[in-house]
């Protein structure tokens, strides 16, 4: 009877043990609780892609002051995984992120206990708009030309994030580019269009292009809409010629760049003559002008002293060979040119 009694209270004693450490287990369970929420993370709201933000969380306190582990949302498919641990309602919580493709992405962050790995609800969403700089439009300028010829094209400025300056590179088609140019300030728009020049070497349609890049990030555009050109052959025709010959108080030329492309002209003018009561004179004028293709300049020597018939020779060269000439005659008194008229040779 004494050892039936032993058996029964052990067997009692370690059925207690059991529930109470069940019991025990049930109140660990039922007392643990979730870290804090994080509140909305902080960091810009508008970036460009292939750039680094950071963004943070307040941190938050765990149950029993346990550490605390954070997770970040990133809105594109990635996130941070855990990190940390932080001390509770410690540490700078912060981590960076780089998005790959334009777009509005919603950020958010949770926090894990480190000892019981309760988890928070997430935080509330913060918003970040990742832009690029704008692909610029319709290039503008001359659909065909010559051979040679200097041709002009625009296109209107782009903005970039942030007010970022702007390069430019435009592409010819014939296997040349500008490169990148500038840099231009962002969103000059149409008033202050983005100017450059270019001249084609054979015959053909080229296709002519831009586009644009940050000068801070770096960041490119895409490709602009495609600019046909076409390159005709030149004329046989002069490409140079003199014109608006004129006399006054002295004596005045214009030398037209018909076909060529855009050129340093050198030019002289010779004049000689003036003979009465044996009076001879002797003058020559010389210089330089730039004259872009299809343009024209005006030269004039000044005032010069004779009396008589004059007989005035203009000269116009490039890299030292003559493209245009032209012989006139006129009658000079004193300072004063009159009666300008061309003659053969």
């Amino acid at each position: 009877m004494e050892v039936k009694a032993m058996t029964k209270t052990k067997t009692l004693f370690v059925s207690m043990l059991m529930v109470s450490t069940v019991l025990i287990g049930l109140m660990g369970i039922a007392s643990a609780v979730p870290p804090g929420t994080p509140e909305e993370p902080r960091g810009p709201s508008q970036g460009s892609h292939h750039v680094t933000y950071n963004f943070s969380v307040l941190p938050v306190y765990a149950q029993d002051n346990h550490d605390v582990y954070y997770w970040f949302d990133w809105g594109d498919s990635t996130n941070t995984g855990w990190f940390g641990p932080f001390p509770a309602g410690q540490g700078n919580v912060q981590y960076g992120h780089q998005w790959t493709t334009t777009g509005v992405y919603q950020i958010a962050a949770k926090a894990r206990d480190a000892v019981t790995s309760e988890g928070s609800a997430w935080s509330p969403n913060h918003q970040m708009t990742v832009v690029n700089v704008e692909t610029p439009g319709e290039i503008t300028g001359p659909d065909n030309a010559s051979i040679g010829e200097l041709c002009m094209f625009t296109v209107v400025s782009v903005t970039a994030p942030y007010e970022h300056d702007v390069l430019y590179l435009f592409d010819w088609g014939d296997e040349l580019n500008t490169n990148w140019i500038g840099p231009y300030p962002s969103g000059m728009g149409e008033y202050n269009p983005i100017e450059v020049f270019h001249n084609w070497e054979e015959t053909g349609v080229y296709e002519v292009k831009v586009k644009a890049k940050d000068n801070t990030t770096g960041d490119e555009s895409d490709w602009s809409p495609i600019f046909e050109m076409e390159i005709k052959g030149v004329d046989t025709g002069p490409l140079f010629s003199i014109k608006s010959v004129s006399g006054g108080l002295g004596f005045s030329v214009t030398i037209e760049n018909k076909l060529a492309p855009s050129k340093y002209v050198d030019y002289t003018i010779d004049v000689a003559g003036g003979q009465i009561t044996g009076f001879h004179v002797h003058k020559y004028f010389n210089g330089t002008v730039y004259i872009k293709s299809g343009e024209a300049a005006s030269i004039s020597t000044g005032q010069f002293f004779a009396l008589g018939r004059t007989r005035i020779t203009v000269t116009a060269k490039c890299a030292g060979e003559p493209v245009a000439t032209g012989v006139y005659e006129a009658f000079t008194l004193f300072f004063y040119v009159a009666n300008v008229h061309e003659i053969e040779v």
